[in-house]
C-alpha cells in the first residue's frame, strides 16, 4: 500500500525529533551556577520566580523573587525580593500588606509600567484582605525607586492573584500588561482578567470557569499564536470539558478563544509555556508538561493545538521559556525534570524548543521539593545576565536545601553552558492599524549565521499590494508628522529596499539569500521592516510592520 504525502511528512518529522532527541545525548552541555541567593529561616524562599527585564539599568537582565511564607517584614507578611542578574545582590526589597497575605505567591516582571526607562514588576498577593476577607490583590513597583505605582484589588472571598503572568503590550498603547487569575480552592469556577498596565482597567470582559473547574490554575503569556502581532495567553483549568485539565489559547488583541487542548480525566497538568515558531507557520507554539501514570512533555501547534513534537522525561517536568539557547533563532524551553517524590532530586534542562531534544542538563540537582512538584520549586528564564550572548536560567526551591538549611529556600542563577556568538532574532515594535484592522508583521526565516540561508517575509498586509522590504539599521523615528499615523521607522532606509506585491492572502517573501562568510559582521545587528500601500489607512496611504531585529552569528 503507498504512503500518503501527509503520511510521509509525519513519519519524517518522527524520525527528525528521534533522531534528534538521541543526538542531544551525546551533545548536551553542562550548566554551572553563577550565584545563589538563600533566604531567611524558616521563610521558604522561591516558591516563584521571574526575569527577562533591566531593573536597575545596567543593562543586564534582573530577577525577582517571591516568599509568600516570609516574617522578614512582618509575621508571614510575605517578601519580594528584586535581584541583580549579574551579581545576585538585592536591588530592592517589599514586604505584604498584613499576616496571611500570600504576598510573593506569583511575581512578574512586566516591563516599563511608567516609561522612564526602567523594567517594573508586580507582586501578588492572594489572601490580602485590603479588599475584604481574602480579597486578594497585585501591587506593581517602580523598577528606578522601588515605590509603588499602583494596587488592584479583587473582590471578597476571590483571592485574586492566585496566578500572575506578563503578556506584553497587548492594547498596543505603548505600555505592557499582564494577565491575573483567582482560582484558590477546588470548590470555585475561577476567574481570569486581562489588566491594562497603565490604567488598570479590563481589557477584555473576565473569564470565568464554571462551577468547579477552577479556571486559572497556570498563565503564560508572551507568545503570539494567530499571528496578528498582539502577544497572546494561555490559561489552564483544573476542570475542562473532557473531565480532565485543560489549556486554552486566548487572543490578546479580543480575548477570543484562539484553540483548546483538553486532556484525559486520569492526567495531572504540570507546566504550559510558549515556545517559538516551531513548525515556521507565522505563529508562535506552546508547550505542556502532563501525567497520567507516566509523565509526558509536548509542543502543540499555537495555530490549531495539533502535536509537533512530544518527549517522556523521568518524571513530571515544570517549565519555562528560555529564549534561543542553541543558536537555531527558535525559542527553547528550561526544564526542572523531578526524579521522584519526597526529598528528591530534579534534573535541571534545557530543551530544543522544535522537538524537546536536551541541549543542556544537569542531573542530580538536591532541591528536596514538596511531593507536588509544582509547588516546590519554580523556574524562569532570564535572558543573558553574564554577558556572554547566551540566556540563563533561574531556579529556585522553597524547600530545605544542601545550600542553605532547614526551611529556608533559595534562588540560584544557572549559566547553562554554551559558548560562541550565537546569532539573535528579536522582535519589537508596534505595527501601526490598516485600513481593514489588520496589522502587518514582519518574519525572519532561517538563521542568521555564516554561510547559512535566510528570508524575509510580511504577512497580513493587504491583498495584492505593492510592498517595501526594508533592511537597515535599528531605529525609532515617528512618522505620524508624515501622514502615516500611529507609524514608526524601525529601520534605517540606507541598507537594502526591495520592492514586491504581497499575494492574494496577504504575504510577501523574499529570499532565501545567503549569509556572506566573513566574520567581520558576526555581532553585527540589523533590522527589517515592511511597509505597504494601504490608500485608506491614514493620509499617506502607507503601514509599516512590526520590526525583526537580528545579529549575525558564528
Amino acid at each position: 500500500m503507498r504512503s500518503s504525502p501527509d503520511q510521509k511528512r509525519a513519519l519524517a518529522m518522527r524520525v527528525i525529533v528521534l533522531f534528534a532527541l538521541a543526538a542531544s545525548l551525546a551533545d548536551a552541555q553542562t550548566p554551572t551556577a553563577l550565584w545563589n541567593f538563600a533566604g531567611t529561616a524558616g521563610e521558604r524562599l522561591g516558591n516563584s520566580v521571574d526575569g527577562g527585564h533591566d531593573v536597575d539599568g545596567d543593562g543586564r537582565p534582573d530577577v525577582i523573587v517571591g516568599s509568600s511564607n516570609s516574617s522578614v517584614g512582618g509575621p508571614t507578611f510575605g517578601t519580594a525580593r528584586v535581584l541583580s542578574g549579574s551579581t545576585g545582590a538585592v536591588i530592592w526589597i517589599l514586604h505584604g500588606p498584613a499576616t496571611g497575605s500570600g504576598f510573593g505567591t506569583r511575581v512578574a516582571m512586566l516591563g516599563d509600567l511608567d516609561l522612564d526607562g526602567r523594567a517594573d514588576f508586580a507582586v501578588s498577593a492572594p489572601g490580602d484582605a485590603t479588599g475584604g476577607a481574602g480579597a486578594g490583590s497585585v501591587r506593581a513597583y517602580s523598577g528606578m525607586t522601588g515605590s509603588l505605582l499602583f494596587t488592584v484589588l479583587g473582590s471578597p472571598g476571590l483571592g485574586y492573584g492566585s496566578q500572575l503572568a506578563a503578556v506584553g503590550d497587548v492594547d498596543l498603547d505603548g505600555v505592557p500588561d499582564f494577565v491575573v487569575a483567582a482560582s484558590t480552592s477546588t470548590a470555585v469556577p475561577g476567574r481570569v482578567e486581562l489588566v491594562s498596565g497603565a490604567t488598570q482597567a479590563l481589557i477584555v470582559p473576565a473569564f470565568v470557569g464554571t462551577a468547579g473547574q477552577r479556571l486559572g490554575t497556570q498563565l503564560a503569556g508572551r507568545g503570539d499564536a494567530n499571528g496578528d502581532g498582539v502577544r497572546d495567553f494561555l490559561v489552564a483549568a483544573a476542570i475542562g470539558t473532557s473531565g480532565g485539565p485543560s489549556v486554552y489559547v486566548r487572543s490578546g488583541s479580543d480575548g477570543s478563544l484562539l484553540t483548546t487542548h483538553a486532556l484525559g480525566s486520569l492526567d495531572t497538568l504540570h507546566s504550559i509555556a510558549f515556545v517559538g515558531d516551531v513548525n515556521q507557520d507565522g505563529r508562535d507554539d506552546y508547550a505542556i508538561s502532563t501525567a497520567a501514570g507516566s509523565a509526558l512533555s509536548q509542543i502543540r501547534s499555537g495555530a490549531n493545538g495539533s502535536l509537533l513534537a512530544s518527549w517522556t522525561p523521568i518524571g513530571a517536568e515544570i517549565f519555562a521559556t528560555a529564549g534561543d539557547v542553541n543558536g537555531d533563532c527558535i525559542q527553547d524551553l528550561v526544564t526542572l525534570e523531578l526524579t521522584g517524590l519526597l526529598n528528591a532530586t530534579v534534573n535541571l534542562i534545557a530543551r530544543s524548543g522544535t522537538s524537546g531534544a536536551v541541549l543542556a542538563q544537569l542531573t542530580g540537582v538536591t532541591l528536596n521539593a514538596a511531593v507536588s512538584p509544582t509547588k516546590g520549586y519554580s523556574i524562569a528564564g532570564v535572558g543573558d545576565a553574564d554577558g556572554d550572548g547566551h540566556p540563563d536560567v533561574v531556579v529556585a526551591s522553597r524547600e530545605d536545601s544542601p545550600f542553605v538549611g532547614t526551611n529556608v529556600g533559595f534562588a540560584r542563577l544557572y549559566d547553562l553552558g554554551f559558548t560562541g556568538a550565537p546569532p539573535r532574532v528579536t522582535r519589537s515594535g508596534i505595527a501601526c492599524l490598516g485600513s481593514a484592522g489588520n496589522r502587518i508583521r514582519a518574519y525572519l526565516t532561517g538563521c542568521p549565521r555564516l554561510s547559512q540561508s535566510v528570508g524575509f517575509a510580511a504577512r497580513n498586509a493587504l491583498a495584492s499590494t505593492p510592498v517595501v522590504m526594508n533592511l537597515g539599521m535599528p531605529a525609532a523615528i515617528p512618522l505620524t508628522a508624515l501622514g502615516m499615523t500611529g507609524c514608526t521607522a524601525y529601520a534605517t532606509t540606507d541598507g537594502f529596499n526591495i520592492f514586491t506585491s504581497s499575494d492574494g492572502a496577504g504575504v510577501a517573501n523574499i529570499g532565501p539569500f545567503i549569509v556572506p562568510n566573513v566574520p567581520a559582521i558576526i555581532g553585527l545587528a540589523m533590522a527589517f521592516q515592511t511597509v505597504a500601500v494601504d490608500s485608506l489607512a491614514n493620509p499617506a496611504g502607507l503601514v509599516a510592520s512590526d520590526r525583526i531585529e537580528f545579529r549575525f552569528g558564528d
